[in-house]
């Protein structure tokens, strides 16, 4: 069985009306009401950027997997046009998008115990003049318009 989650009952009723077989509740990403355990697979798309904590969040995740559960997690790259909502950050003022960067990401993931199984860029055309391959993997992810990764969360010891 499939579980949908956002926290916004306007997208969850969209969702209802172009899915079968799937269960949608309302909720967010620090506190979903999942019992634990719940999950073999977590899947979070653009949606780590635009919580509180992320830190909180890949807790919130660790939480409702399972034992060596994966989390695949794509967040908006340094590219992407919805960055630019949290530019008045800089003046202090809270924003709706936290800017957290592709190496921020994996670097908590690791700290809290995942171990990365994959990664995946997506660019804008223009970067597509650009053998990338080439490229460090920072300067790639600097590049980017979406970044993927998939996680896994390994059994307690």
């Amino acid at each position: 069985m499939v579980t949908g989650m956002d926290v916004s009952e306007e997208m969850l009723e969209k969702a209802r009306q172009y899915s079968i077989d799937c269960d949608f509740v309302k909720g967010n990403l620090t506190d979903c009401g999942i019992q634990n355990n719940a999950f073999e697979a977590v899947m979070a798309i653009n949606s780590i950027e635009w919580t509180e904590s992320p830190y909180e969040s890949l807790k919130e995740v660790s939480r409702v997997l399972k034992p060596d559960g994966f989390a695949c997690i794509a967040i908006l790259g340094p590219t992407a046009a919805p960055r630019r909502n949290s530019f008045r950050r800089l003046y202090g003022e809270e924003v709706f998008c936290n800017t957290i960067m592709p190496w921020e990401l994996e670097k908590l993931a690791v700290e809290i115990g995942w171990k990365k199984v994959g990664e995946y860029g997506v660019y804008k055309k223009a970067a597509e003049q650009i053998s990338l391959g080439s490229l460090p993997l920072e300067l790639q992810q600097s590049l980017s318009f979406m970044w993927v990764f998939m996680f896994q969360v390994p059994k307690p010891v």
